[in-house]
């Protein structure tokens, strides 16, 4: 017997003597995934051969692509025309790379004509998720329409949205972070590389669902931190993220003129870190417009708590020279 050529599927098939009494089912090798690679300016475009399933073939597909974005490639389409079946492993696939990229400010789009294929993609509805053509000139023609630039958040470095579409526009609307849900203003400079200036940032300590209680930042000069309800071990965290945000060398007045409640703990732990940051930074604890009522568990012998803005202020020293607060943008295309 002859041996099969490479990429055949080979079809064992058993004969047995006597008599058969029913029809046996064979197994059949499928053929192996194929995937071809190319560039149309710079968006890479992913043709797909065989049976997507779990398994080697949506791991060689996963692979693929995170090389792909690894080099750099941030719009890619996946062409699944060829692509007679696919399930929920190949589906995943589909799915983890393209949070990857809009998380990145990148883009997938996929090109499959009805079929089963497609069929797949309807019923778990990923259609609705992943803008999906019928042609890859459909596919390619949907990036020229894509926005101009992507913010990212200065927290995480995810993206954020809305994305620019206006060139000429000086304030972006306000970004939220696709990711940690942080909120931020900043604005578009253009004149020579393009550049965004944060203005402001506001982090919420216990989620997006409480969002009455956050801790903001605002531009200076001095920047300033301002706390917004209970003050405690949570919304320290966020504090210290939202300040090592700061360009250094870091300067920044605390203001905790709306604060709803602290405890012991909360204001020992504000002060030992205001502390502990003294040997590079500088940041100056403000009590200006807290009720007595709330400000007299701050009544402690600390040179980092101020009763007044003014104080805070000479206590800090000269904050003229502080370092522009950017924003990482990046143009899609």
């Amino acid at each position: 017997m002859a041996r099969p050529r490479q990429g055949e599927s080979v079809i064992v098939v058993a004969l047995f003597l006597g008599r058969l009494n029913g029809v046996q089912k064979v197994p059949v090798e499928h053929l192996p995934l194929e995937i071809k690679q190319e560039l149309v300016g710079s968006i890479a475009v992913l043709h797909v051969f065989g049976r997507l399933t779990i398994g080697e073939p949506s791991e060689q597909l996963h692979e693929c692509l995170a090389g792909v974005k690894a080099n750099g490639r941030k719009c890619i389409i996946v062409d699944l025309n060829a692509v007679p079946q696919i399930d929920s492993s190949g589906i995943s696939a589909l799915v983890r790379i393209s949070i990857a990229l809009n998380r990145n400010g990148g883009a997938l789009r996929l090109v499959c004509k009805p079929g089963r294929c497609h069929d797949a993609l309807t019923v778990t509805r990923l259609v609705e998720a992943i803008p999906t053509f019928d042609t890859e000139a459909a596919a390619l023609r949907s990036f020229e329409t894509l926005p101009l630039y992507f913010c990212f958040c200065p927290l995480c470095e995810s993206r954020s949205d809305p994305p620019l579409e206006d060139r000429t526009a000086a304030w972006w609307q306000v970004q939220t972070c696709t990711h940690c849900d942080s909120r931020f203003y900043v604005t578009a400079e253009f004149s020579s590389q393009p550049q965004a200036v944060l203005q402001s940032l506001k982090i919420f300590p216990y989620g997006k669902g409480a969002q009455e209680e956050f801790v903001e930042l605002t531009a200076g000069p001095p920047i300033s931190l301002h706390v917004v309800g209970r003050l405690d071990l949570f919304t320290l965290g966020a504090l210290r993220d939202a300040l090592r945000t700061v360009p250094a060398p870091r300067k920044a007045l605390i203001d905790l003129a709306r604060i709803t409640e602290t405890t012991a703990a909360g204001r020992d732990a504000l002060i030992a870190f205001v502390a502990n940051c003294e040997a590079k930074d500088k940041f100056v604890i403000c009590l200006e417009g807290l009720p007595s009522s709330r400000s007299a568990i701050f009544s402690v012998d600390s040179r980092f708590v101020q009763p007044s803005k003014k104080a805070a202020l000479a206590s800090l020293g000269p904050v003229t020279n502080t370092s522009p607060w950017l924003v990482r943008i990046e143009r899609l295309v």
